[in-house]
């Protein structure tokens, strides 16, 4: 998003970019559990595995495939290839927790997909566009990752742990994880440069691009179904993009950009509309 843009031209490669924000989300995340309720950094031995993979195998392997598969393909198939994850976590929700595949859900879920697919612009860019095995792979491991994401933020749920508790260690973890392949030096020179308005990007990044989101994220997904959680996230992310594409980098959307907003607005509408039967 924004933030990145303006933080690689500052000279931060990707990683920096990570370390930094999940680094700066958890010293936030401490201060806040520290004033508001020290007992949400209770965390059992037996359910670190759930963390860990969490924050050490899905959260960080999803921003590394991602960033790795818009380099073999271009960032329109990349974030096709991410917006597939409501379909591997409706199928693993519907085998772990029991959710059921309704036809409004499928039908949501094909709406959010190719919403993604317009808001792309992938239609209109694939000529002359070449794929790669190695590219489709890691694109469609992206997804897979972000799946795997939202089913263990889903356990953690079921195991008693709340969104500030599994945000902090899913930060906490990642930065530990991260911190030796980051550039250092890099933040520090981009720090000094222009200390006040550069600390406030990386104060806004994380807070806007890890603390917010992913505590709504985990939030939403234990107070709803992990797959409608996700089907919604593929709808809404495309949607925000193309937003704030237009407002800061003056990125006029297309015709089919457009369709595909409505699309998925549609689809997220679709899915939220309350059943007959309960209205009943």
């Amino acid at each position: 998003g924004p933030f990145v843009r303006v933080m690689t031209a500052g000279g931060l490669n990707n990683i920096t970019i990570f370390t930094s924000r999940v680094l700066v989300a958890a010293i936030i995340l401490f201060f806040i559990i520290l004033i508001r309720d020290r007992s949400l950094f209770k965390l059992r031995l037996r359910d670190i595995w759930i963390f860990l993979i969490y924050s050490c195998v899905a959260t960080t392997g999803l921003n590394i495939c991602y960033n790795e598969s818009i380099i073999h393909m271009s960032l329109s198939f990349a974030a096709v290839l991410l917006a597939l994850s409501p379909v591997y976590v409706v199928i693993i929700a519907a085998f772990l927790f029991h959710e059921k595949i309704t036809v409004r859900k499928v039908v949501c879920m094909i709406l959010a997909i190719f919403g993604c697919v317009l808001v792309s612009d992938v239609l209109v860019s694939s000529a002359g566009v070449s794929l790669t095995f190695i590219g489709v792979f890691i694109g469609i491991l992206s997804g897979v990752m972000y799946g795997i994401q939202v089913i263990f933020a889903r356990i953690a749920g079921n195991h008693g742990y709340r969104s500030f508790t599994l945000t902090f260690y899913c930060m906490l973890f990642a930065s530990i994880e991260l911190c030796a392949f980051a550039d250092w030096g890099s933040i520090g020179h981009y720090i000094t440069s222009a200390p006040l308005p550069h600390l406030g990007i990386l104060i806004g990044q994380s807070v806007l691009c890890a603390v917010v989101p992913y505590i709504c994220l985990t939030f939403a997904i234990n107070k709803s179904e992990a797959g409608m959680s996700t089907i919604i996230a593929a709808a809404g992310e495309p949607t925000a993009a193309t937003v704030f594409g237009a407002i800061f980098f003056s990125e006029i959307p297309t015709p089919f950009s457009l369709a595909g907003l409505v699309i998925a607005i549609v689809a997220i509408v679709f899915l939220l509309m309350p059943d007959k039967r309960q209205r009943c």
